[in-house]
């Protein structure tokens, strides 16, 4: 017999890339309260960067951070960092990364990027060098075949970022954005983002378990009480039913996608929830200890929907009432935490706006003295009108926005005190 031999590459075994480090990005100005949650988490050496945290983690780490983390938006996985000033050296940058062991042809892929560099800056043709050298690399060791890209639901998300004349590449682990926690379906107007809110509820003092009142005079849809109801009953955000990028990584079994979801559905259950929610009512008698108010009728509403669908509902009270009766209200049964978004300009006048925060001065100064008040402001004009003067205030990003956020330990005009109100 005679014949030609066809002599065929060996396909590569799928080997899931090491995981020893992550890269948790946030809201700016977010950056070290995330690194605080990630110190908690039992993370090593988390250090802060320009919007993003990073930190030294194992594989196990990866779902954990997932369904915990509150103030971070995504738990990137670095694959790659190299030095590149044309589009030629990211290309073999990118090549040098074995995609190969980590994608057959079958599975899908897709690329975001982002550029803060001057030789770079065009992040469409970045994504497209970093497209090329994952293709190029599949056929080279898969007889010439490749993967597709799929922008709805793909195997494999790839970051890509460059600044100046670094490159770093990147896969996403959490796929939708962490402040998408899926249980706000409705929102109110200039709806503050679940990760910010979370930060602010974290950076007030208020802790998981903790007895004290936690007060929203201005709760618009609930996040704020929502996110400080989740806190409090040490349930993750990321326990909500929702899934992640990691669970469709080639080399994620399905017994751990499965055992996952386990943990998932079983966080988010109405049995857990309603056993925590049972617990917080024997803490605190006479009412639940998370109250938000707002004068709107229809946000009050829609609080509500937000919290059935978060699994707090029963943790948390909504009423309609002006800031005034609502502090004058609570206020009365005991010492709190008032955490809050007022409006600025979307659902009032500017022209109104001084007279309201100057009101809010007054009517804390009176009826919330003793205590922990942080305030969220686009404006850092409008905070002054409330003649409070914050221990601490700093700028975060609420999307594109900057804002202010300040924390006040509230006295009475007539209190004798020293240091800053």
């Amino acid at each position: 017999m005679s014949g030609k031999v066809v002599l065929k590459k060996k396909r590569r075994t799928l080997i899931a890339p090491e995981i020893s480090e992550t890269l948790v990005t946030c809201p700016g100005g977010a950056e070290y309260a995330l690194a605080d949650e990630l110190r908690v988490l039992g993370t090593t050496d988390p250090t802060t960067e320009g919007a993003a945290v990073r930190a030294q983690i194992t594989p196990s780490d990866v779902p954990r951070l997932n369904r915990e983390v509150r103030t971070g938006s995504r738990v990137l996985i670095p694959l790659a960092r190299f030095q590149a000033k044309t589009f030629d050296e990211v290309y073999r940058g990118a090549a040098a990364v074995p995609w190969d062991t980590m994608l057959t042809p079958e599975h899908t892929f897709m690329i975001t990027a982002n550029s803060q560099s001057e030789a770079l800056r065009d992040h469409r043709f970045l994504a497209m060098r970093v497209k090329d050298a994952i293709v190029d690399r599949q056929r080279k060791y898969g007889n010439g075949r490749r993967s597709s890209v799929d922008k709805t639901e793909p195997h494999l998300i790839v970051n890509v970022f460059a600044a100046d004349t670094t490159v770093e590449i990147a896969i996403d682990s959490t796929g939708v954005p962490l402040h998408q926690r899926g249980y706000r379906v409705e929102a109110g107007d200039a709806p503050l983002r679940e990760t910010v809110a979370a930060m602010m509820v974290l950076e007030s003092g208020y802790r998981p378990g903790d007895t004290r009142q936690f007060l929203d005079p201005f709760c618009g849809s609930g996040t704020l009480v929502i996110e400080a109801a989740l806190l409090y009953a040490r349930r993750g955000p990321g326990t909500l039913g929702r899934t992640f990028a990691w669970q469709r990584w080639p080399w994620t079994t399905g017994e751990d996608r499965s055992a996952d979801a386990t943990e998932t559905r079983g966080a988010s259950g109405r049995t857990a929830t309603s056993r925590v929610g049972t617990d917080a009512h024997q803490v605190v008698a006479g009412g639940p200890p998370l109250i938000g108010t707002d004068n709107d009728p229809r946000v009050i509403q829609i609080a509500r929907r937000n919290a059935e669908r978060a699994g707090v509902a029963d943790l948390v009270r909504f009423e309609v009432a002006e800031v005034g009766q609502s502090l004058r209200h609570w206020t009365s049964k005991g010492s709190g935490v008032i955490v809050t978004n007022p409006p600025y300009g979307v659902r009032l006048q500017p022209e109104g706006l001084s007279s309201l925060y100057s009101d809010l001065g007054e009517v804390l100064r009176e009826y919330a003295a003793g205590w922990e008040v942080t305030i969220i402001a686009a404006d850092s004009r409008l905070v002054r009108h409330t003649g409070l003067r914050p221990a601490e205030h700093h700028t975060v990003f609420n999307g594109a926005l900057a804002c202010q956020v300040n924390r006040y330990r509230v006295y009475r005009r007539d209190t004798p005190r020293s240091g800053k109100e």
